[in-house]
């Protein structure tokens, strides 16, 4: 199974990290983009190989914790949308209580220390306007982990007959069929749900 399905030679515009990172684990807007691909060993192996190259002695240290710790959270949420989107078609409700029980709160815990990693580093090298946006972003990246828990146990208690978003067919973000990246998006409201953020009118 290969790790990373991006050309050694592509020349294309393609950011799996950022949308990745942002993405719903319900809705799953680019899971159909990571379909088939090792990211478990690919993020492990790079926050791996962050971590033993850096020098804590070294003054410019602190600008390697925050890609070694979004690679440790990557580990773990890259694909868990495509595996609990798999388990819920086949009908398999223990693995759909081991996601809910394990390995979203995992992932969870990981969002928090990078976000902590990443609010030092912020504040670190800039003045703290603009990092209440991150810290917005986090905080709703937090909120629909636990709604996805939420959701999860409701079903398998049977308490809901289904989960609308895991009903939904994966799609393609866009045409990356005969692209050699996995494509990309650089609007944080566009990875984080298909559904309308703002409004450009008054209201």
């Amino acid at each position: 199974m290969p790790y990373l399905s991006v050309d050694s030679n592509n020349k294309e515009q393609t950011n799996p990290s950022k949308f990745l990172l942002w993405q719903d684990v319900l809705l799953g807007l680019f899971d159909k983009h990571v379909e088939g691909l090792d990211l478990y060993s690919h993020y492990k192996a790079l926050a791996n190989k962050i971590r033993v190259s850096r020098d804590g002695n070294n003054a410019l240290d602190y600008i390697f914790d925050v890609p070694e710790k979004l690679a440790e959270l990557l580990s773990v949420k890259a694909t868990i949308g495509v595996q609990l989107k798999a388990a819920y078609d086949r009908g398999d409700n223990k693995e759909l209580k081991h996601i809910a029980d394990q390995v979203l709160p995992e992932i969870i815990d990981k969002a928090e220390v990078l976000r902590l990693a990443h609010r030092k580093q912020w504040l670190h090298m800039h003045k703290p306007f603009g990092w209440e946006v991150i810290d917005i972003r986090y905080g709703g990246l937090k909120s629909r982990l636990e709604t996805a828990i939420y959701r999860i146990n409701e079903y398998v208690s049977g308490e809901i007959d289904f989960i609308d978003e895991l009903e939904q067919k994966r799609l393609y973000y866009h045409d990356i069929e005969n692209s050699t990246g996995l494509g990309w998006s650089s609007y944080y409201y566009r990875m984080a749900s298909p559904n309308v953020f703002f409004h450009v009118l008054p209201i």
